[in-house]
């Protein structure tokens, strides 16, 4: 953690605070490196200093390039999310028009292009959330050309089978067949000792189905 004195009223540091009255002259921010900005190219000037001295932000107002020496994507950079929003909309000039539905509306659309018209899909499902979005990103592109399958190791916690396979039909509505392999996985487990062995077993059996 670190703080930084701003260098300057104007530029970047000036108008993402208060609807353009300025920065506070002190913020806190991330500074995890220990690498630090000694010299600065030709046309740029500091803009902001931790209070140890280093630099902080630089700017070359006229080029509008803009550098900085902490984090500001992390929470603890108390003036971070509005320090990129400043740079994104008003330097860059980015539309901030980005919604979620928009990212799934490209997937589905991209999926259906690997996929294609009459292909089918066959989604081993693990109950994780990898998996579960995975499955129903496709379900809505391509729908019944689905198929789903889930198989029970006999590993599960109790009743996690019954939780999930309700998860997957009643709330997501996927199209699920659920095996029950717990006796084909406990008769080649049996046995097997080191754990390299074990989960190579694992791997092998889930792959058979």
């Amino acid at each position: 953690m670190g703080r930084w004195r701003s260098g300057f009223r104007e530029g970047i540091w000036c108008w993402w605070v208060g609807g353009g009255v300025g920065v506070e002259e002190e913020q806190v921010v991330w500074m995890s490196h220990g690498d630090e900005v000694v010299r600065l190219p030709e046309g740029f000037e500091v803009a902001a200093r931790s209070v140890q001295g280093a630099v902080a932000a630089f700017e070359n107002r006229g080029r509008r390039v803009y550098g900085l020496q902490y984090h500001p994507e992390v929470t603890h950079s108390t003036h971070g999310m509005e320090t990129l929003r400043h740079f994104l909309i008003d330097i860059c000039g980015v539309t901030a028009d980005w919604k979620m539905q928009d990212v799934l509306d490209e997937e589905i659309k991209v999926i259906k292009g690997m996929v294609g018209t009459d292909e089918h899909v066959i989604c081993a499902l693990s109950g994780g959330v990898d998996s579960t979005v995975a499955a129903t990103l496709v379900h809505k592109a391509i729908g019944d050309r689905l198929h789903c399958i889930f198989v029970d190791n006999g590993l599960l916690r109790y009743k996690e089978r019954e939780r999930v396979m309700a998860t997957f039909e009643s709330d997501l509505h996927l199209p699920v067949t659920c095996v029950d392999a717990s006796d084909r996985f406990f008769s080649k487990l049996k046995g097997a000792r080191p754990r390299n062995e074990k989960k190579n077993y694992w791997k092998r059996i889930h792959l058979c189905f």
